[in-house]
């Protein structure tokens, strides 16, 4: 992981106008240097090395000051974070930035990109290797990210894109499905006065994708185990069949699944391709997923 460069930040509180500018000079155990530049507005601007992850962002949103950020209120310009709202929000703003860049060392965001392809796209990669059920390599990000988006010209389509964070060492799972209700089974119920009757045990069935990772550092590198699981219901979602006069329904889905441990130097992504379970769709016979993993702020 790379050091941590001292932030800059550029603060507004409410004050007399046309202020002198002032500079507090950090702790020595904070990454921040202040400097009070127009205590007449309500904005912070925040200078950094390497902007925030979106975790980073959400964090700043969910716990400071929730149902008070609009459009344009929190961004990213450049290598800028922009801040604008109340002077108590703009402090606590500062002091989470602070907690958030002392357990940086702690903590990883990963990223996951599913992709739809062609058999033909694929083409463009030479160093897959079959392992655990899919084609897996290392590749540096930014040339990957070059491949990715000459598919996404070549029709490939981004089925989703999950995000999380998660402490070194911390079992992250992200499930993107939709659901299907059916009747697996029945079971016997006593009723009033001992009669017993039979009632429906209700299953549920996932079609979408799930993501499993756990990221850990070592030696300056990212020790990544990764999962991936893909499932598609059939045309027929579930087929009934009749059994003593009730009815039983078996789910008819098609799944997919892979897994990988590698260890990342900085600036690569793991690919891994796996077959499309979705035969309804022809075109794309291959589903390809990115996973970048980084330090928060790295």
């Amino acid at each position: 992981m790379k050091n941590c460069m001292p932030l800059l930040l550029l603060a507004a509180c409410a004050a007399p106008a046309a202020p002198r500018a002032a500079r507090i000079e950090p702790a020595s155990r904070a990454p921040y240097a202040f400097d009070v530049a127009d205590p007449a507005a309500s904005s912070i601007v925040v200078r950094i090395d390497a902007a925030p992850s979106d975790a980073a962002l959400e964090a700043v949103r969910v716990l400071v000051a929730p149902d008070s950020w609009s459009r344009g209120a929190l961004f990213v310009e450049g290598k800028q974070l922009v801040v604008r709202n109340t002077p108590g929000a703009c402090e606590r703003v500062k002091e989470l930035l602070a907690a958030l860049s002392a357990q940086e060392k702690d903590m990883v965001a990963v990223t996951a990109r599913f992709l739809k392809l062609s058999r033909e796209q694929l083409s463009d990669l030479r160093n897959l290797e079959p392992t655990n059920g899919s084609l897996a390599g290392l590749f540096d990000r930014e040339a990957l990210a070059d491949v990715v988006a000459g598919w996404m010209k070549e029709g490939a389509q981004i089925i989703s894109a999950p995000r999380c964070t998660a402490f070194h060492g911390q079992n992250a799972h992200i499930t993107i499905a939709s659901q299907t209700a059916y009747i697996q089974g029945h079971e016997r119920q006593v009723c009033t006065g001992g009669a017993t009757d039979l009632d429906p045990v209700i299953g549920i069935l996932n079609e979408g994708l799930s993501l499993k990772v756990v990221a850990v550092r070592a030696d300056n590198r990212l020790q990544l185990a990764a999962s991936i699981e893909l499932s598609a219901l059939l045309p027929v979602k579930v087929i009934d069949v009749r059994f003593e006069g009730r009815v039983v329904q078996l789910p008819a889905a098609t799944r997919v699944s892979a897994e990988q441990r590698v260890s990342m130097a900085g600036g690569q992504s793991l690919l891994l391709v796996v077959r499309n379970p979705d035969s309804r769709d022809p075109a794309h016979p291959l589903v390809a997923v990115v996973i970048d993993a980084s330090e928060l702020f790295d």
